[in-house]
């Protein structure tokens, strides 16, 4: 319990010093773990065992070089060593090499926490990039590598993961700037 609240603290905090710098869009999210979904891996899990990560991410307005992201995410994952939880929050600033925002190329850093099944929370460390592409104004193609600091295998510091799905983006920018 004390994680999630440190988790909850950093996610409020987090998003409440970026509407201070205003906001223009809040994005939905969800990706698909490509290994697990298309080959399985080493642990005994299977092609198609489900591995999603959802996210809520508030865009700021864009700047010269891009803008920045804040976000909370959650990931499940349905893995034969039991179920797989992740909550964390995730800061970024995604450059967009052209004016038209239709490409994305964002690093990011984040913290968590992550719950196996029959076992007790352990925090948990990200970092990645993600590279987006605009299909229409409110829908982006999303991928992901991300590096998760894995406490709960022993073997495994940092696992590598590349994830592809879809962002959904509702303006919310009512100053029109």
């Amino acid at each position: 319990m004390k994680y999630i609240l440190k988790v909850a603290v950093i996610i409020i905090l987090l998003m409440n010093a970026h509407c201070l710098t205003g906001q223009v869009a809040i994005g939905l999210s969800i990706a698909l773990d490509n290994k697990l979904t298309f080959v399985g891996d080493d642990y005994g899990n299977t092609p198609l065992t489900f591995d999603g990560t959802f996210k809520l991410s508030m865009q700021g307005y864009q700047r010269r070089h891009g803008f920045t992201q804040v976000g909370a995410k959650y990931e499940y994952a349905n893995l034969k060593g039991g179920d797989f939880h992740r909550y964390g929050a995730e800061v970024g600033y995604v450059l967009t090499p052209t004016r038209s925002n239709s490409i994305g190329l964002m690093p990011f850093a984040g913290y968590g926490i992550l719950i196996r099944q029959g076992d007790y929370a352990r925090r948990s460390w990200e970092f990645g990039g993600t590279v987006s592409l605009r299909v229409f104004p409110w829908l982006k193609g999303i991928t992901s590598i991300v590096f998760t600091e894995r406490t709960d295998l022993p073997d495994v510091n940092f696992r590598v993961n590349l994830n592809t799905g879809i962002q959904i983006d509702i303006s919310t920018n009512y100053l029109n700037k």
